[in-house]
Formats: C-alpha cells, sequence, structure tokens
C-alpha cells in the first residue's frame, strides 16, 4: 500500500507459521473487505493437488481467513482420471 513515506507490506507469505511459502496468485477476488480486494494464493501440494487460501483485509494487514483443496485427479473403477475442474474441499484445519 502507498503511503506518505513509501510503500507499506500487507501480506508476506515467505514465512508463514505453517512453514509454507512459495504461494502463487490465483485471483484478486471481486470481493472486497474493509476497502481491500479479497486474495485467493495457492500452494502446489503435489501433481494434481494445491491448498488454496483465502486473504480478507483486517487491522491493517491481509489474513488467513479460509483455506480449501483443490484436487484433480480421480480414481474411477481403479483407474486413475484426471479432471477439467477440481473438486473443491474445506480443509480440515479450518
Amino acid at each position: 500500500m502507498k503511503t506518505a513515506n513509501g510503500y507499506q507490506l500487507l501480506l508476506d507469505t515467505r514465512n508463514d507459521k505453517k512453514g509454507v511459502g512459495g504461494y502463487q496468485l490465483i485471483t484478486v477476488a471481486d470481493t472486497r473487505t474493509n476497502g481491500f480486494n479479497d486474495l485467493v494464493l495457492a500452494a502446489h501440494d503435489s501433481a494434481s493437488e494445491k491448498t488454496l487460501i483465502v486473504y480478507r483485509y483486517k487491522n491493517g494487514l491481509y489474513r488467513e481467513s479460509a483455506c480449501y483443496g483443490a484436487n484433480w485427479e480421480s480414481w474411477v473403477n481403479g483407474d486413475f482420471h484426471m479432471l477439467k475442474q477440481p473438486v473443491i474441499t474445506k480443509c480440515s484445519q479450518w
């Protein structure tokens, strides 16, 4: 965020509390919290799975507000299939 003294960092995922870093921006959401667009970032869990974290602006910083898993693989009758659209589920820790 631009301030009178330069720029203020609002989100730093390099050293998050879970020891995970290297998130990629998936989307800047159309929704806003406290005047700032919500963000959805993702971390690769495997070739076919990602963890999606929703960040919302609160008390001067972006903070985690929701977590989802996205999975592009499916097992049908013992066969592996890649899906065109992922199956989205809420993370168990939320």
